[in-house]
């Protein structure tokens, strides 16, 4: 599921997720960051794995550029990067932390 709104560094980073036929951004491109309108836009012809996949990316241009890091430009670098965050965050395994009680040891 991809979020409305992220907060990153102060900013409310709005996400919407844009009908295929509305899509102003040419159709090889999946999704866009606008740094000076803090808004992540994904293509809604994209499959909902695609999509994650994008929303990640996205976010990681987003996180980089509040950093004013420059492996932000580098699409290599944030694809692979935004690519295990997906991974590892939609492949995790979910459950209820369990308690542990610590034996105290009897002398």
């Amino acid at each position: 599921m991809i979020p409305t709104t992220v907060p990153l560094m102060g900013h409310t980073i709005q996400v919407f997720v844009i009908a295929e036929q509305d899509w102003p951004h040419g159709a090889d491109t999946a999704g866009i960051w606008i740094p000076h309108q803090h808004q992540i836009q994904i293509n809604d012809g994209l499959d909902d794995s695609n999509k994650l996949h994008t929303f990640f990316h996205e976010l990681l241009h987003a996180a980089l550029d509040a950093m004013n890091h420059k492996l932000s430009r580098n699409e290599a670098f944030v694809d692979n990067l935004g690519g295990l965050l997906h991974q590892a965050l939609t492949g995790a395994t979910y459950a209820k932390p369990k308690r542990v009680r610590k034996r105290v040891s009897k002398k």
